[in-house]
């Protein structure tokens, strides 16, 4: 799984799920039918703990918990929005994580102290190249010396407890670019933030500010749940060890016995308790659920305002900016007793605010851009319209050959025009005999293309099956 790490979540479906097991079957290895690969490699109670560390719960960030903590190579994590950096901050406080970066003037004392103390090592914000005196250490190039063992840093010999000491490592690129050397070195993950896991962040942010008891509850039954099921792999894992140590009869030792009986009792009780735990985690989950257009429409936004950066390179927006404004919007809403009511307050205070924010660093050419996109995006999270009505409303024909497609009826229809006909023809089903209508009636349709104002005129033959949608397109 390492080797996916760079990639997005597309990307490692399509090699994981697709090429990887069709390699196997096409080498006769066995391979298990409908394989979980993050279940395979990291058990509920550890990504639970991880959860409430602060890692998204989606399956791509539990895929990048994985790596980080499992991988044989340092990780570097392509961590645009801060997340990674977080969870690594809460997951190693209590381990005496150490922050620094290459331009904090105690980052070879820093480094220094973690190796011979063994203790986590958090390097933040890197560029695309590393400094050399990491090499040793990102080669684990370690050699004993007595009872413990030392690494080469350029001009000295330091101490080093290999099986304590971590390093993690951070950029905020977007889109490094790390050397070849570098590479091979290294796990490169991709920790940007998905629509999915930043929905999920958001809708406890939500949940948090709106129904605050309900989130501390959810926050409480989520550690209650993964301690009964560390509990119980400890349990598992204590008679599994006896079991394989014994000697003679299991009938003669009577520690086995009562290692039995506890086990088989206390694994009765948390079985118990993790069933109401489920119960009421279904009924809280139910409660949430119900403020997931909030969050749902935020994750939305803030992904159009990321994308605006491909417009100009000016317009770069952080997560944690797009938060203070998201929880802003929470506050300045117009409060309502019935929930519905105040949830559709929200999502429009979220809406405006946000437009207004972003809108103050954009050129006024641009700003007509995000509006589009943002009215598009909306209408495709609500299914009003499909991809297909996008692709056309963005691209129209470009991709076709004017000598390839069926030929235009007269002259006067200019090439571009007709190729963008035959798309709409060919994309959606409500247009499908457009060419031919068009070819039938064309002077009519000539009379209406002439016009100063063809939108505010009525579309010949089909007006009465066009809603606003279709009527842009055409």
């Amino acid at each position: 799984m390492s080797y996916t790490g760079p990639f997005n979540k597309t990307f490692r479906d399509l090699l994981i799920g697709t090429y990887f097991i069709a390699d196997l079957h096409a080498k006769s290895i066995p391979v298990t039918k409908n394989l979980s690969v993050t279940a395979m490699l990291a058990d509920e109670a550890t990504t639970g703990q991880w959860n409430l560390q602060g890692l998204p719960t989606d399956d791509l960030s539990t895929q990048n918990g994985i790596l980080t903590t499992s991988a044989s190579r340092y990780p570097i994590m392509v961590d645009p929005q801060g997340q990674g950096l977080s969870w690594i901050k809460n997951k190693e406080a209590e381990n005496g994580c150490k922050e620094t970066s290459f331009v904090d003037k105690n980052f070879r004392g820093n480094l220094e102290e973690c190796m011979s103390f063994g203790k986590p090592l958090l390097l933040a914000n890197v560029e695309q190249e590393l400094d050399p005196v990491l090499d040793p250490v990102l080669d684990k190039a370690f050699q004993r010396k007595g009872k413990g063992f030392i690494v080469a840093l350029a001009d000295k010999e330091c101490d080093i407890e290999p099986d304590k000491f971590k390093l993690y490592i951070t950029t905020r690129l977007g889109n490094p670019h790390f050397t070849p050397e570098l590479s091979a070195k290294v796990t490169i993950i991709d920790f940007t933030v998905t629509m999915k896991g930043l929905e999920d962040q958001l809708l406890d942010r939500v949940v948090q500010n709106e129904k605050p008891e309900l989130q501390t509850e959810r926050t409480k039954l989520q550690t209650d749940v993964n301690e009964y099921k560390a509990k119980i792999m400890e349990l598992q894992d204590d008679l599994l060890y006896r079991l394989a140590n014994c000697e003679g009869s299991l009938l003669d030792d009577p520690e086995i016995i009562d290692v039995l009986n506890v086990t088989k009792k206390t694994s009765a009780e948390v079985s118990e308790k993790l069933k109401n735990a489920g119960e009421a985690e279904a009924r809280i989950k139910i409660a949430c659920e119900e403020y997931r257009p909030v969050a749902t429409r935020g994750s939305i936004v803030y992904f159009l305002i990321a994308e605006m950066s491909a417009v100009n390179p000016m317009y770069q927006t952080s997560l944690a900016q797009f938060v203070l404004v998201f929880n802003l919007s929470m506050t300045m809403a117009e409060k309502a007793a019935i929930p519905s009511k105040r949830i559709a307050n929200v999502v429009d205070e979220l809406t405006f605010r946000t437009f207004l924010y972003v809108c103050r660093g954009y050129m006024e050419i641009h700003k007509k851009i995000y509006t589009l996109l943002l009215a598009l995006k909306l209408q495709l999270s609500s299914d009003a319209i499909t991809m297909d009505h996008f692709g056309c409303l963005v691209k129209g024909g470009a991709a076709l050959d004017i000598n390839t497609v069926k030929k235009k009826p007269k002259e006067w229809v200019p090439d571009g025009v007709w190729l963008n006909i035959i798309q709409l023809s060919m994309s959606i089903s409500l247009f499908k005999e457009l060419p031919d209508i068009v070819a039938r009636n064309e002077s009519l349709w000539r009379q209406w293309y002439d016009q100063e104002a063809p939108e505010a005129v009525p579309v010949p033959d089909i007006d009465d099956r066009l809603d606003k949608m279709h009527k842009m397109l055409l």
